[in-house]
C-alpha cells in the first residue's frame, strides 16, 4: 500500500518538473526574439550606418596596354608614355571643394596649350557664379530663385563682356584646371594633366598628403607607330557612348580607352592588361586615408605575321606601278591598285598594301584598308573555282579534262550575246582552257551546268537558255563552290569589319550565268583572291587568314618580346570537294598560263622570273558603261609551284591602258619576298 502511495507521488512531479522547463525554455526564447527585435528593427538602422561608414569602395587605373610586333620581332605598335596627373574625384565633391583643388594644384602647375583651348564660355560663367555668388539673386525674381531652371537662367542672364573684364589671365589658366576636374566621375581616374615637366611632378609628388588621396601620379600612354601605322593595327578611343553599359558591365570606367577596330577591337582582352586597383575606406561614404595600393599587369604583347620589310617593299612596289599606270593616256579614271601576300599553308598575313588617288589633296594616299572591305569584279582570275565546279558536277565540255573542244563564238537569242570570245584560241581542253583563258570553255560548264541546249553550228554554238530550277539549281551549284574557295565568304581572317564583296544574287537573265563563270558578276575582295589561289596552291585546303602568330609575356619595355604564352594555330575552314587529280588539273593550269606558249601570263615565265616558278591565273573584267573600254586589272598567284610560299593577289580597278600592270606588281613582289628570305638566310 505504501509502494503504491510513493509511485503516485512521484507521477505527480515530473510533469510539475517538465512545466518548469518548458516555463524556461519559453522565457529564453521571449528574451533572445527580443534581443534580436531589438537588433533589428531599434538598432538597425545604426549598425546600417555603421556598416555603412566601415565600407570600401576601389577605384581602377587602366594598365599600360600591350604591344605588337612583326614576324621578325621587329616593334610596330608601341607606346609614348608621358608622365600625367590623375584625379580621383571622391563622392559628395562639390564645386567649391574641385575650385580649392584646383587652386592648390595651380601652386605646382600651368595648364598646357590643350587645356587653354578647351575653356568654353560656359567654364567661364560657371567660374564668375562660383565666384560671384550674388549674381544668382540680382539676375533672379524671387520665385525664378526657387524654380528648376534657375541656374539655366542665371548662365542666360549673365552677360559674357562683363565675365570677361572680371576673368583674369591667372584666373583663366585656373578655370582651364578646373574644368578637367569638373569632368570626372566618382572614383574613376581621370586625367588632369598630361606630359609634366621635371619640376611640376617633383612639386606634385611632394605635395601629395595634401590633396586626401584624389591626386595621384602616372603615366598616361599613347600608341606610337615606328614603321608608320597601318589600317589593320586598328584605333584606340574612348568607348563608344553606344558601348558604355557593355564595357562596364566587364569592369571598364566610363573613361577608359579601348581597342575601336581591327587588331586593337580582335584582341582587346590581350591588350588591356590588368587595370591597378586603389581600394578606399570610407566613412560616410568619403574616402579617408590613403588607399590600398594592388598592384595591376600590363597588357601582353603580340606579334604579327606580317613582315614590316616586306610590307614597306609591297606598299612601293604597288605605289609605283599606279603612278607609272595613271601617267598613261587614256587611264583618267584610274585611281586605285591593291595587292595581299600570305602564306598559302598557314593563312599568314604577309603584307596588305592599297593607293587610292585623293583628288582634294591631289596625290595618292594609303588605302591599304580596301584589300579587306572593297569588292570588285575580278574577271578571268576566278576561272579556277569555275573549272573545279565543272569536276564537281560532271560539267565540264566534251565531259573530261582531256576532252577537247572548238573555242568559238556562242550566239545568244535575244539582247545577251556571249560576245566574250578570242579569236586564235581553236581546239583547248581543261588546261588550254586556262592557260589561254577561255571565256567559251567556261561559259559551256555553266551551259552545261544549268542544262542548257547547245550545238556546233558551224563555227559557232548554237546556244537555247532558259531560267528554270536547272538554271538555279546551276546558280547555286557554282556560288557553292566559290565559296569553298573563300570567294563571297568571309574568309575567317581575325580582324572585325572584314567585306564579303558584293553578291548580284540569282541572275534574272540566263545569259548572265555564262558571266558569272568568268568573274563578271559578283565582286570579290583582294582578300578573298589571295585565299582563293591560296587554296588551290596547297591542294584544297582553305586556310583562315590571320594577322596573330602568338601573344608574349611583356618584359616591361617596348622593343624586345617576353616569354610566349601562347601560339596561333592555323586554322581550316574546309577542304575543297575536289580529288587530288582535279586539284592538280587546275594547277597545271596555272602553271600553263605563266609558262605555256600561249599563256596570258607568262611575262612571269620569263627568265626574269624563272627562278620563282611562278603559277598564276590572270583577270580582265569589263566594267563602267559601255563604249568606256575600262576593266578591272587582276592576279591571283603563287610560288614555287612544286612547294608553295607565297600566295599573291593583285587588284588595278578601272584601267583603260594597261602594260600587264598586274603582272609586274605580282612579279615584283614574290621576287622582294624571295630576296628577302634568301639575304636573311645567308645571314643565318
Amino acid at each position: 500500500m505504501d509502494q503504491e502511495k510513493e509511485k503516485k507521488r512521484k507521477k505527480n512531479r515530473l510533469p510539475f518538473r517538465l512545466n518548469i522547463l518548458f516555463l524556461v525554455v519559453f522565457v529564453a526564447f521571449s528574451l533572445l526574439i527580443m534581443r534580436l527585435g531589438v537588433v533589428q528593427i531599434v538598432q538597425g538602422e545604426d549598425y546600417v550606418r555603421e556598416l555603412e561608414a566601415t565600407q570600401t569602395v576601389t577605384a581602377k587605373m587602366d594598365a599600360t596596354r600591350g604591344t605588337m610586333y612583326d614576324t621578325n620581332g621587329d616593334l610596330l605598335v608601341g607606346n609614348d608614355g608621358k608622365p600625367a596627373i590623375y584625379f580621383i574625384r571622391h563622392p559628395g565633391t562639390t564645386q567649391d571643394k574641385t575650385l580649392k583643388l584646383a587652386q592648390k594644384l595651380h601652386e605646382y602647375i600651368d595648364p598646357n596649350q590643350e587645356m587653354m583651348d578647351k575653356i568654353t564660355e560656359r567654364d567661364l560663367k560657371d567660374y564668375y557664379i562660383l565666384k560671384h555668388p550674388e549674381v544668382k539673386k540680382e539676375k533672379l525674381t524671387t520665385k525664378e530663385f526657387n524654380g528648376d531652371n534657375a541656374y539655366d537662367l542665371i548662365l542666360k542672364r549673365v552677360k559674357m563682356k562683363a565675365v570677361k573684364q572680371a576673368i583674369s589671365p591667372e584666373e583663366k589658366q585656373l578655370i582651364a584646371i578646373k574644368r578637367q576636374f569638373d569632368a570626372s566621375s566618382n572614383l574613376t581616374p581621370h586625367i588632369i594633366k598630361k606630359g609634366l615637366t621635371d619640376q611640376e611632378q617633383a612639386l606634385v609628388g611632394a605635395h601629395l598628403d595634401e590633396f586626401n588621396g584624389t591626386i595621384k601620379l602616372s603615366l598616361a600612354s599613347k600608341r606610337k607607330y615606328p614603321n608608320g601605322k597601318k589600317f589593320f593595327f586598328g584605333n584606340v578611343n574612348k568607348i563608344p557612348e553606344a558601348e558604355i553599359d557593355e564595357y562596364l558591365a566587364k569592369g571598364y570606367n566610363r573613361n577608359d580607352y579601348i581597342g575601336t577596330s581591327f587588331l586593337e577591337r580582335q584582341y582587346e582582352d590581350i591588350l588591356r592588361g590588368v587595370p591597378t586597383k586603389l581600394v578606399y575606406t570610407t566613412k560616410d561614404n568619403d574616402p579617408v586615408g590613403t588607399p590600398k595600393r594592388i598592384e595591376g599587369r600590363r597588357g601582353y604583347d603580340l606579334q604579327l605575321t606580317v613582315n614590316s620589310k616586306l610590307q614597306k617593299k609591297v606598299e612601293k612596289i604597288v605605289k609605283q606601278q599606279l603612278q607609272t599606270a595613271r601617267a598613261r593616256s587614256g587611264n583618267d579614271e584610274l585611281k586605285s591598285a591593291y595587292a595581299v601576300a600570305m602564306n598559302p599553308n598557314t593563312g599568314a598575313i604577309l603584307s596588305m598594301a592599297g593607293w587610292r588617288y585623293n583628288k582634294d589633296e591631289h596625290k595618292l594616299v594609303p588605302h591599304s584598308i580596301g584589300t579587306t572591305t572593297n569588292g570588285f569584279e575580278p574577271g578571268s582570275a576566278i576561272k579556277g573555282a569555275t573549272v573545279s565546279a565543272g569536276f564537281q558536277a560532271n560539267a565540264l565540255p566534251g565531259g573530261s579534262s582531256h576532252a577537247f573542244v572548238e573555242d568559238q563564238p556562242i550566239k545568244v537569242p535575244g539582247t545577251n550575246d556571249f560576245s566574250s570570245y578570242t579569236s586564235g584560241i581553236a581546239s583547248i581542253n581543261t588546261i588550254g582552257a586556262l592557260e589561254q583563258s577561255s571565256n567559251i570553255y567556261m561559259g559551256l560548264i555553266a551551259a552545261n551546268l544549268a542544262g542548257f541546249d547547245y550545238h556546233d553550228a558551224g563555227g559557232v554554238y548554237d546556244m537555247t537558255f532558259h531560267t528554270g530550277e536547272k538554271f538555279k539549281e546551276a546558280y547555286n551549284i557554282m556560288k557553292d563552290v566559290y565559296a569553298q574557295f573563300g570567294l563571297g565568304v568571309q574568309t575567317g581572317v581575325d580582324v572585325p569589319s572584314e567585306g564579303t564583296g558584293y553578291d548580284g544574287g540569282l541572275p534574272t537573265e540566263a545569259g548572265s550565268l555564262l558571266y558569272y563563270a568568268i568573274g563578271q558578276y559578283d565582286q570579290y575582295t583582294p582578300l578573298q583572291l589571295a585565299q582563293y589561289v591560296s587554296t588551290i596552291a596547297n591542294d584544297g585546303y582553305r586556310m583562315a587568314p590571320h594577322f596573330l602568330k602568338s601573344v608574349h609575356m611583356s618584359n616591361g619595355q617596348d622593343g624586345q618580346l617576353g616569354k610566349t604564352l601562347y601560339s596561333y594555330e592555323p586554322q581550316l575552314m574546309n577542304k575543297i570537294k575536289n580529288s587530288e587529280s582535279d586539284i592538280k588539273t587546275v594547277q597545271k593550269g596555272l602553271w600553263q598560263v605563266t609558262h605555256g606558249s600561249h599563256g596570258t601570263g607568262n611575262d612571269l615565265g620569263a627568265s626574269k622570273y624563272a627562278k620563282y616558278r611562278i603559277a598564276a591565273k590572270t583577270g580582265t573584267a569589263q566594267v563602267g558603261q559601255p563604249g568606256d573600254g575600262l576593266y578591272n586589272l587582276t592576279l591571283a598567284g603563287y610560288a614555287p609551284y612544286n612547294d608553295p610560299q607565297i600566295a599573291v593577289s593583285v587588284v588595278i580597278p578601272e584601267i583603260q591602258n594597261d602594260r600587264h600592270d598586274n603582272l609586274k606588281i605580282g612579279g615584283k613582289i614574290i621576287k622582294a619576298f624571295f630576296d628577302m628570305k634568301n639575304n636573311q638566310g645567308s645571314k643565318e
